[in-house]
């Protein structure tokens, strides 16, 4: 992530979910977050995301922001207790679940 920090031209505010689609439409390394579970038990896509990231708005308070800003000061804090990112090499994860994986280089958490 690191090699390859983006910035983010802001100055908006926008639901969590439509934060992320444009975050994972523009990185150039994977970011994954958690979904909603449909009714054949199995993960809905990733531009429905979770009730938390449709029904939390998050301000992106000023241009030239990196991932890492946007994360810390817009995104967790929006979001309810429990969701945590988690920053592996090549990678951006964002689940509601306590797990700190072993090879993670970065935990932000609300």
């Amino acid at each position: 992530m690191h090699k390859h920090v983006r910035r983010f031209d802001g100055s908006i505010a926008l639901t969590v979910l439509a934060l992320l689609l444009l975050l994972k439409e523009q990185l150039p390394y994977d970011l994954r977050y958690e979904t909603d579970i449909g009714t054949n038990k199995k993960s809905v896509k990733h531009t429905v995301g979770h009730v938390d990231q449709r029904s939390h708005v998050c301000d992106v308070p000023r241009s030239n922001m990196t991932l890492r800003e946007i994360l810390i000061e817009c995104v967790i804090p929006a979001l309810p207790e429990g969701w945590m990112v988690t920053i592996f090499p090549g990678r951006v994860i964002l689940y509601k679940e306590p797990t700190r994986y072993r090879y993670g280089l970065e935990v932000i958490a609300r």
